[in-house]
This record gives C-alpha cells, structure tokens and sequence, in this order.
C-alpha cells in the first residue's frame, strides 16, 4: 500500500499524502464516527496499531522459544488486514546460526 512505502521522493511524499487524505475523508465521512479526526489523528492510530502488532508477533515469537513446564502461553492475536497492509511486520531476517545447530549444518 502507497502509505507504507519507503521511498521518500517528491512524488511518493505526494501520493502519500493525498492518500492520507482520502484515508481521512473515508473515515469522517463513515456514518458510525461521531467526532472527527484529522490525517495526523489517523497517522498516529496506525502507528499505534502497527506497533501493537508488533509487540504481539515479538511476545508469541519469544514464547514459542522458551523452555520449561507450564502451560502453553496463548498466541498473538494477529489481524490480517494491518498484515495485508503492512507485510513487513511479518518477516524477520533469516537465521543463520542457532544454538542447536550440528557442525555439518553450520559447514
């Protein structure tokens, strides 16, 4: 999607914004909204909604690593549509060593 692209060149900043934009008129418009909101409100919401995505793939990678007894701690409740928009949040860079590789593996 156009809003989490990386690029930062005149003209990407402009679809951008009038993405934004249109983001804002679709949601002030939306018959079940009573007060609202500017493109800056509606940037940092999906900053926030990002970040807690994040945090919930981060907690649910780092419980499938633990080791011990005890129940299994619940999984993160991952949303589809903010991982449809910004799939970067799903991959984390490949592993190249881990503690409980063979010698032949690390060869």
């Amino acid at each position: 999607h156009i809003i989490e692209r990386k690029k930062s060149d005149a003209t990407t900043l402009k679809d951008k914004e009038e993405a934004w934009s249109q983001i804002c008129d679709s949601y002030n418009i939306s018959s079940i909204i009573t007060s609202k909101r500017s493109v800056q409100q509606l940037k940092k919401l999906w900053s926030n909604l990002k970040s807690t995505q994040r945090d919930a793939l981060t907690h649910e990678k780092q419980a499938r690593l633990l080791t011990g007894g005890g129940r299994e701690p619940s999984t993160a409740e991952i949303d589809p549509e903010i991982a449809a928009i910004a799939p970067n949040l799903m991959t984390t860079a490949p592993t190249l060593f881990s503690s409980n590789m063979s010698d032949e593996k690390i060869q």
